[in-house]
């Protein structure tokens, strides 16, 4: 089959991160279906692809109770240690990547208005939105005062830059096609609710004019309407949900810090298996998203442990199948992703996650939802075979 090697064309960040893992995967165009990761060489089952930290992250329940979860990493602080330090982040190595990349701009914010109306909708994207505005601005702050920086970019290889958010599918209907913030010919498609959220996230990033007065004019012509269509457009369609364990459920899986019982740690497998991820979609909580379609699973997951979301620019590249060769975990309780090989991969397959939850949904309602989220029609192995098994016999 011909195939065309793309990772040329991408940007620089990205084509590091490739290079990085260029003895195990590669990333081509195939003919019919576009852009996907092959296997480079036959990989054992349980074998790591690949290990990333998110370009952003935010945790949805980093306020309730305060300080939950450490705003740059998302791994759990317990409530006694964040009651006692006051703090937010879980070490000083996270406060120090926060005050470098967005924390700067972020004390000068007020989210409580974006961050209720988003509890109330039960969506999470203007969070992890308003965590990339941050990082935005304190980049042109740096810019503009010709700040150094302490935490450079090739100090995470592993890590995309918000420039990576060009390289990522988008949803083709509100989409504007252009990165000038052009949007006269998408006006009238842009849904009200996104210039609901783009307008309380504006007034929640205002208050840093105050401060910083040289902004007032990129946040009025840079991060507008048409900058939040077209980064809504990417993040409804790539973005991780991460699921951490909390510090009580790390008790419940074996032990851990503090208590009776002869400590020893917890069970890692066990957390393992609570801490595995699948793509967000839609604008819920839930896995499913506001289809309508049941979400049995995913409830069951979010009751049990802390919810954030992340964008991440590599992983962001692998296509979907509803028979996975790859599974999503977050084995170090942080928001930094791992790539696992189910079972044996050859070389030269493609590489694969699941978008959704596929457990116990008929072809039917994968392929609904996934055409309603993700605007294709699965055509993986496993839908075709449960297709031709539902197609009567003939006679």
């Amino acid at each position: 089959m011909k195939s065309d090697n793309i990772s040329g064309r991408l940007f620089s960040t990205l084509q590091s991160q490739l290079r990085a893992y260029q003895s195990i995967l590669s990333l081509y165009t195939i003919p019919s279906k576009g852009r996907a990761i092959v296997a480079a060489k036959t990989l054992d089952s349980h074998a790591t692809v690949i290990q990333e930290e998110p370009i952003a992250a935010s945790s949805f329940l980093q306020g309730d109770p305060p300080h939950l979860a450490c705003r740059q990493c998302l791994k759990p602080i317990p409530p006694s240690s964040s009651t006692t330090n006051n703090s937010s982040f879980c070490s000083t190595t996270c406060q120090t990547r926060a005050d470098n990349e967005w924390s700067i701009i972020d004390r000068h914010c007020n989210f409580d208005a974006l961050t209720s109306k988003a509890k109330q909708q039960s969506t999470k994207f203007p969070l992890l939105a308003a965590r990339l505005a941050t990082m935005i601005l304190q980049s042109q702050l740096q810019l503009q005062h010709h700040l150094p920086t302490t935490t450079p970019d090739s100090l995470y290889p592993t890590r995309g830059t918000i420039h990576d958010l060009n390289n990522l599918c988008f949803v083709n209907n509100i989409h504007n096609n252009n990165n000038n913030n052009d949007n006269t010919n998408t006006e009238a498609s842009i849904p009200e609710e996104w210039r609901t959220m783009h307008h309380l996230l504006a007034q929640s990033l205002w208050p840093v004019t105050h401060t910083y007065p040289e902004l007032a004019s990129y946040i009025t012509n840079n991060l507008d309407i048409g900058w939040y269509t077209w980064l809504m457009s990417r993040l409804h369609v790539n973005v991780f949900r991460i699921d951490i364990v909390a510090p009580l459920m790390m008790s419940a899986l074996g032990g851990g810090r503090g208590g009776g019982g002869g400590g020893g740690g917890f069970d890692r497998s066990a957390l393992l298996k609570a801490a595995m991820a699948a793509v967000g979609t839609g604008g819920d909580f839930s896995l499913y998203g506001n289809s309508g379609t049941p979400s049995e699973s995913a409830s069951s997951s979010s009751q049990q442990q802390e919810s954030g979301t992340g964008v991440y620019a590599l992983a962001s590249m692998f296509n979907h199948s509803c028979d996975p060769n790859l599974d999503v975990l977050f084995p170090h309780n942080t928001s930094t992703l791992c790539l696992q090989t189910a079972r044996e991969v050859m070389v030269g397959e493609e590489l694969t996650i699941s978008y959704i939850d596929a457990m116990g949904m008929s072809v039917g309602k994968r392929r609904q939802y996934l055409k309603f989220a993700y605007g294709f029609d699965c055509n993986c192995v496993r839908c075709q075979e449960e297709e031709n098994e539902r197609q009567p016999p003939n006679l």
